[in-house]
């Protein structure tokens, strides 16, 4: 079974005489071919990356591949694999229409004590190196909390990815000097030399199209290190959206997720690859929501559970594999996901979880301001002419990567666009440096499922290779 959010991702595959389930698709390919089938990709599917940007909560990567939902199990006898569901709500969100302020300290020891339990793993794990990836956020400055409080700073590398102006690189300091701990910052990637075409259509074929091709980097580590990160912080966060004037209807929420996610704003799918794509998010969210048999449905608890269940962990389904660093979440457990539901119920202010859970851990590192609250003064005398790192860096990688998708969305044979609108793709590409990042992040989206289908699929469609390891 997958773990309660689906993180780790589960795929089956039931055919006549043989079953597998593996949490490796090429593994289940294998299997396929072996018992004399072929593979057929699901074309569908790949091209519904290009609606959020993030696979959706359903299938494989090939048709009959099926993948194991959050809070579920499948049991293997003869008669195949047999999926099963746990009836009621996710184990994480409270069923009180009140929690007392004792349950959230009880809730907030638990949580802290999780946190802490997944930092003193990191610290003995064998690596080359250990890493602390420290920033001017607010869940990074969690994970350092954590990591002074367990006493193993000495075990980790706290760094920053950045120049010496940048605002996180400042505060980061300014955290670490408060901490008594060192501090480094720079840009610890050795840049690749290899043509981005290459590294695309490796990138694809490892990750079988599911993981999308806007998380690509132009660098790898320079070292084979292990990563703590703050990823799975946000999920502290009381209120992802302005859910709050909703009724508890079901199907007044989607729609509402889709306006907070802005899915709406810019459609690279022709109608009918778009209506599947929004058939496939109501699924979704019902999911997340518990299902029909739900007893009491808040929009607020299914946005964030969505999020949990399929937003957040779609950013890494099969991104680990091609990525050689471990990297460590420590902020992504049951524990804390579950004291961010008692926190809600007692009516908790946004980040007012995380302010708690910080100064549990380590009061001093809640005594200076998120970058979000008060930017370092020395970053703000910075030229104002100045155009910050991220927006120069996004457009020299535009400038660089042009040629490449422009070559691959020129195929007028690939068979993706039965499902993708050329029109609008292209129209993308052209004005990609200006994209909003969630936009940019669907446009990699439509580009991961052109170079994918045209991996395994001739212009005839006919199944012409599968990535077999």
């Amino acid at each position: 079974m997958p773990d309660p959010a689906g993180y780790e991702v589960v795929y089956t595959w039931d055919g006549p005489g043989v079953a597998v389930a593996s949490n490796r698709p090429e593994l289940i390919v294998a299997v396929i071919e072996c018992s004399g089938r072929t593979a057929v990709p699901d074309t569908e599917s790949a091209c519904l990356l290009a609606h959020a940007g993030f696979p959706d909560g359903h299938g494989g990567p090939y048709l009959g591949v099926e993948r194991l939902q959050p809070w579920s199990w499948c049991e293997l006898d003869e008669r195949g694999l047999r999926g099963h569901d746990f009836a009621g709500t996710p184990p994480w969100r409270t069923t009180e229409a009140g929690a007392a302020e004792s349950g959230f300290m009880d809730a907030l020891e638990q949580a802290a004590e999780a946190i802490v339990c997944g930092v003193r793993h990191a610290a003995t794990t064998d690596a080359a190196d250990r890493i602390v990836d420290v920033t001017g956020g607010r869940d990074s400055r969690l994970v350092l909390a954590a990591v002074h409080h367990a006493g193993v700073s000495d075990a980790f590398v706290h760094r920053t990815i950045g120049g010496r102006g940048l605002a996180d690189v400042i505060r980061a300091r300014e955290v670490c000097d408060a901490l008594s701990v060192p501090h480094e910052f720079g840009f610890p990637l050795q840049r690749t030399t290899a043509p981005f075409d290459t590294r695309l259509r490796s990138y694809v074929a490892a990750t079988h199209g599911r993981a999308n091709a806007f998380d690509l980097r132009d660098g790898t580590p320079v070292v084979d290190a292990l990563r703590l990160q703050g990823l799975g912080g946000e999920l502290l966060r009381v209120g992802l959206l302005k859910t709050a004037h909703l009724q508890p209807d079901l199907r007044a929420i989607p729609s509402e997720l889709e306006k907070g996610f802005r899915l709406d704003d810019v459609d690279l799918l022709r109608p009918d690859a778009r209506r599947v794509a929004q058939r496939r998010f109501l699924d979704d969210v019902r999911i997340a929501s518990g299902g029909t048999r739900a007893a009491h449905v808040d929009a607020d608890d299914v946005a964030h559970d969505y999020y949990a269940r399929i937003r957040l962990r779609a950013r890494f389904e099969q991104a680990p594999e091609f990525w050689p660093t471990q990297n460590v979440l420590p902020l992504y457990t049951e524990r804390v996901m579950r004291l961010r539901s008692i926190g809600r119920s007692l009516g908790m202010e946004p980040n007012e979880i995380h302010s708690a859970l910080v100064r549990r851990l380590y009061p001093r590192a809640a005594t200076i301001p998120y970058l979000d609250e008060k930017p370092p003064e020395a970053a703000r005398q910075e030229p104002a002419d100045a155009r910050p790192l991220m927006q120069v860096l996004r457009t020299q990688q535009v400038d660089e990567r042009r040629p490449t998708l422009e070559r691959i969305t020129s195929d007028e044979t690939n068979p993706a666009w039965e499902h993708l609108d050329r029109h609008s793709v292209r129209g993308a590409v052209e004005h990609a440096a200006s994209l909003r990042p969630p936009v940019r992040r669907r446009l990699y989206g439509a580009i991961t499922a052109l170079v994918w289908i045209d991996q395994v699929t001739g212009s005839s469609g006919e199944a012409r290779w599968c990535p077999v390891s």
